[in-house]
């Protein structure tokens, strides 16, 4: 009996607390809105908005750089990361998993983590540890998604295997042509703003979409009339009374 139901419970956490990524949108929105220079979309990073200092940046670049709410910005990384790592670790540690999706829950989890790690070290103080933070929370998420992706297509949950891939691809071409639009910043024409959100965007969407539907999923099985267990003898005469 406890078995049975620290699973559900612990599960409904996780999904709860993915779904709590959306709230890192509302953190962008606010810390763009109280730039008194104009924040782009297209040619500024989101890294932007948590930069602590005023100035140009990167060094000797165009780009000026001022964040007044980039402790806001720097926070909700931190606590978006937590959520998106705790709540992997919970989906992780439940009951029946194979061994390739317990993994792939917890490379989703470490994605989190490089998230966390983003807000700890924001840009202009060291850019090299907030870079390969980044790296880590796209690599290892895209990594945990396109095993959970792989293995809801073999589970004839198309939709859902099609989606995961979509976003596990949309990261790794997001990162790498931001990289690619770094020195000139667009490739291809498209503005590093949009790729490096192209990148970014879909991720917390995907947590919050996922958690909502575990949710769904555990309430719908919850409601669910119990299986008949016991068996009915109804003694028939041959007289039929």
């Amino acid at each position: 009996m406890t078995t049975h139901s620290h699973h559900p419970r612990t599960e409904i956490t996780a999904a709860l607390l993915w779904f709590l990524s959306l709230l890192w949108f509302l953190a962008q929105f606010a810390a763009q809105a109280a730039w008194r220079t104009p924040y782009s979309l297209a040619h500024n990073y989101v890294s932007d908005l948590g930069a602590t200092a005023c100035g140009h940046f990167p060094a000797g670049s165009a780009m000026y750089v001022c964040s007044p709410l980039h402790a806001v910005m720097n926070f909700s990384f931190v606590t978006w990361g937590a959520v998106w790592a705790i709540g992997s670790v919970l989906f992780a540690i439940g009951p029946s998993l194979r061994r390739s999706t317990r993994a792939a829950y917890l490379l989703v989890g470490l994605g989190g983590v490089g998230t966390a790690l983003v807000g700890v070290v924001p840009e202009n103080v060291n850019f090299t540890v907030h870079s390969l933070a980044a790296a880590l929370q796209t690599f290892a998420m895209t990594a945990g998604l396109a095993i959970l992706g792989v293995k809801a297509l073999r589970q004839g949950r198309h939709t859902v295997g099609v989606l995961t891939l979509g976003v596990a691809f949309a990261a790794i071409v997001g990162i790498v042509a931001t990289a690619f639009a770094e020195d000139s910043g667009a490739f291809i024409g498209v503005p590093l703003g949009i790729w490096e959100r192209i990148s970014l965007w879909p991720l917390p969407i995907w947590l919050a979409a996922t958690g909502v539907g575990r949710l769904v999923a555990l309430v719908t099985a919850a409601t669910a009339p119990a299986p008949l267990t016991t068996a009915v003898r109804v003694s028939v005469s041959p007289s039929g009374r």
